[in-house]
């Protein structure tokens, strides 16, 4: 019968009550050992952390991204503790390897799930990532690298045109004025 069994753990507490084994993990990580009426059972206890991120735009892949790009990353959830949400680290390269970065945005807490990279150059892919930290410090795993190619190239949304005054700042030709003044 259950109720007769043996339990013990190399690392934390462990305790028995009828049919029920409760196990409370130790407050550092490592191996642990547990043995029910001699059959043993290993696993690790990690420390708490947040959870890991997802990117969710620009979507993976996604193409005709313009020069600035808006990101959203999943809610924030903390896994084994009751930790908040303190930072986030944004990193876009492009490079897959993250040897270099375009942009970086480190230990961020304004922008903690939503960034905007700006100055991407045209026909480029790019490489995104990021990872939360909580309260106590700790860090998530790196989101999932996402990657967007931005435009072949980019051209102003509306016409521009800038006058400039001759003379007296008045210019008068085929019957049309248009004066100017010191402002522009």
């Amino acid at each position: 019968a259950f109720k007769s069994y043996t339990v013990t753990v190399s690392s934390g507490t462990v305790s028995r009550s009828g049919e029920t084994v409760t196990y409370t993990a130790p407050a550092s990580a490592g191996p642990v050992t547990m043995t029910i009426n001699g059959r043993i059972f290993n696993f690790n206890v990690t420390e708490a952390q947040p959870a890991q991120p997802s990117i969710s735009a620009p979507t993976n892949g996604a193409t005709n991204q313009n020069a600035s790009v808006s990101v959203t990353s999943s809610a924030y959830q903390a896994i084994g503790s009751s930790a908040t949400h303190s930072t986030t680290d944004w990193q876009v390269s492009t490079s897959a390897a993250f040897g270099s970065f375009h942009q970086q945005s480190l230990n961020d807490a304004t922008n903690k799930v939503s960034w905007t990279i700006t100055g991407l150059a045209a026909n480029t892919t790019y490489y995104l990532r990021c990872r939360y930290k909580d309260s106590n410090n700790k860090y998530s795993e790196w989101s999932v690298t996402n990657s967007f190619t931005t435009k072949i190239s980019y051209y102003p949304t509306i016409e521009e045109a800038k006058l400039t005054p001759s003379g007296t700042g008045v210019a008068q030709e085929f019957g049309n004025a248009i004066a100017i003044d010191s402002t522009g």
